[in-house]
């Protein structure tokens, strides 16, 4: 990674992704924030120094299904939840990936 500052808090997406770690770290890896950061990890991991980044024990079950499950609460609206959600996780991934290009 450079030495370029970055500022976390900038980046879309940023919210879901510091509270899906601070859940992981708390060892609850069963909210939606938690399942999406799970999800995202092959992106996650090269920028495990900036994120600090917990560990947690392999998933149990397949991620995507998880967050459906709990993204079912919001009735219809579940699938466009869904999309929505790992969209904003993708662009902070994106986001951050364009630190390490600098």
């Amino acid at each position: 990674m450079n030495m370029v500052h970055i500022q976390l808090d900038q980046l879309p997406g940023w919210e879901l992704v510091r509270k899906g770690l601070d859940d992981l770290r708390q060892g609850d890896t069963d909210t939606i924030e938690a399942i999406l950061v799970m999800m995202a990890m092959p992106r996650l991991r090269p920028h495990t120094e900036i994120l600090l980044i917990p560990a947690f024990p392999s998933p149990d079950r397949p991620l995507n299904i998880a967050l459906y499950k709990k993204l079912e609460d919001f009735g219809n609206s579940a699938h466009a939840r869904y999309n929505a959600l790992r969209r904003r996780v993708l662009k902070f991934c994106t986001a951050l990936d364009q630190y390490d290009q600098i």
